[in-house]
């Protein structure tokens, strides 16, 4: 149904991890099916995204009877999530399969939101444009888990799907030593020191976190340019 062939040794791997977690069980040696506790995790689950999709498609139906009202708001959710919001989560998949597989491809803009702008009249596509984009607001955290929630389950069916020759190469990759140098703006230094409140907040406790739990395996370190010491310590002295 998702349009992947899963090898059967990637169900077997799947379906042990499941079995130590409790959340399957096996009645038989060829039989798999939910435990109470995965019907209870899965049952959540459910519930918790499709309230998040409510909370998506609520917004944008808001955005749209303002910025479109010649327009079906919620007809033109149907198609927006069917025709952009796959393609981008898609295409945003892509490039970074690629970056991680150590495939060498340019990754260029994301066309597609601009495919979907251009399916609709010419005097409709300026604010159709501006419905996009109002609409992927980076600092609204319903949106943002919208978008990576879509992000996530694409990725889940790729890594479920990908052949031994794949999983071998990128086993390859991880082996070598992988080094980060991240350099951080005045704004993100502010939301480290917890400084101040920042729509980019959430991004920062996201990061820390992962850098923590990767420490060991990944080589990384994190910088401020002398230009952002200035300007962090201009701001501090005006307060």
């Amino acid at each position: 149904r998702l349009g992947h062939d899963v090898p059967l040794s990637s169900l077997i791997s799947a379906a042990t991890r499941l079995a130590v977690r409790d959340l399957v069980v096996r009645p038989t040696p060829t039989t798999l099916t939910l435990s109470q506790t995965g019907v209870a995790e899965v049952t959540t689950r459910r519930l918790e995204s499709a309230a998040l999709a409510s909370a998506a498609k609520a917004k944008f139906v808001d955005q749209a009877t303002a910025i479109c009202p010649d327009q079906d708001a919620s007809a033109l959710w149907d198609i927006f999530e069917r025709e952009c919001v796959e393609p981008l989560v898609a295409e945003l998949g892509a490039h970074t399969y690629a970056f991680v597989s150590g495939q060498h491809t340019e990754a260029g803009s994301v066309q597609s939101t601009s495919v979907f702008v251009n399916r609709f009249a010419d005097n409709q596509q300026p604010n159709i444009r501006l419905l996009v984009d109002r609409f992927f607001d980076p600092a609204d955290r319903d949106i943002r888990n919208y978008v990576l929630q879509h992000l996530n389950a694409h990725f889940l069916t790729l890594a479920a799907s990908l052949s031994e020759q794949t999983l071998t190469a990128l086993t390859g990759r991880l082996r070598q030593n992988v080094q980060l140098r991240l350099f951080l703006d005045t704004n993100f230094l502010f939301s480290v020191l917890d400084l101040h409140d920042n729509a980019a907040d959430d991004a920062v406790t996201e990061l820390l976190s992962l850098l923590k739990s990767v420490r060991g395996k990944i080589d990384y370190k994190l910088y401020v340019y002398p230009l952002t010491v200035d300007e962090a310590q201009r701001v501090l002295a005006h307060y």
